[in-house]
């Protein structure tokens, strides 16, 4: 989702790369980007926009599917 976001809606980053990591004491989603520099703040703030959205709402099952995630 962030790529699609990120790359293809938006043109910031040529790539960004993210995991989800989860323990019984902490969460983790670490991510890496590579972008020119005058995209690395609106790439950082659709990144938070991006994942404050996934806070709040679920993700549409054509989106998923679209992905191959279910």
């Amino acid at each position: 989702m962030l790529f699609h976001d990120l790359r293809e809606v938006h043109g910031y980053a040529y790539s960004i790369q993210s995991r989800f990591a989860a323990n019984k004491l902490e969460r983790r989603f670490p991510w890496n980007m590579a972008a020119i520099h005058r995209n690395i703040v609106p790439a950082e703030s659709q990144i938070t926009a991006v994942l404050s959205k996934l806070q709040r709402e679920s993700i549409e099952p054509d989106r998923l599917l679209a992905q191959g995630l279910c």
